[in-house]
């Protein structure tokens, strides 16, 4: 994030020998809310889960199911991101994405399971009862409540902007 490499950190250390690199706020914000959910047991496995379900949708032949099932609802097209270690917004952003998809997001895995390839059969089996369990639900519901989201709006739009 702070460029040490290529970015404006080394061009300014390139020039400045002693200046020093400080994350801005929003980007303190981030770390440390990555940081406490990953101390979190519960809330680490259910970003764990929403990781490989990205991945697992991410694939060309799920994707493709994916996107001809939300289009067949008449929904407009969504997808899961990368979670991103430094951006908390990543994370928001898949939550709130497979809240309003999750019934595409069920049905994907029992399309799939029958493409006659082992590992997205594999795959989509192991997923199923993570996504379907009351855990995960609860989880999805618990990162878009209105506590949840009232502490978003105060700091989500300087997170965002970061």
């Amino acid at each position: 994030m702070s460029g040490r490499v290529k970015g404006v950190q080394a061009q300014i250390r390139e020039s400045q020998k002693a200046a020093m690199y400080i994350h801005c706020y929003a980007h303190r914000l981030n770390l440390v809310i990555v940081a406490v959910a990953r101390e979190v047991q519960y809330a680490d496995e259910f970003f764990a889960i929403v990781e490989l379900l990205y991945v697992f949708l991410a694939r060309q032949k799920v994707h493709e199911v994916f996107m001809r099932f939300q289009q067949e609802r008449g929904l407009s097209q969504r997808e899961i991101g990368r979670l991103s270690e430094t951006r908390w917004a990543c994370r928001y952003h898949n939550v709130l994405v497979i809240k309003e998809r999750f019934g595409v997001i069920i049905d994907v895995p029992g399309e799939v399971q029958h493409l006659g390839d082992a590992e997205i059969s594999v795959q989509a089996k192991g997923l199923v009862p993570q996504i379907q369990s009351c855990q995960f639900v609860a989880n999805l519901c618990l990162f878009l409540s209105d506590s949840f989201n009232h502490v978003w709006s105060e700091y989500g739009s300087a997170i965002i902007n970061h």
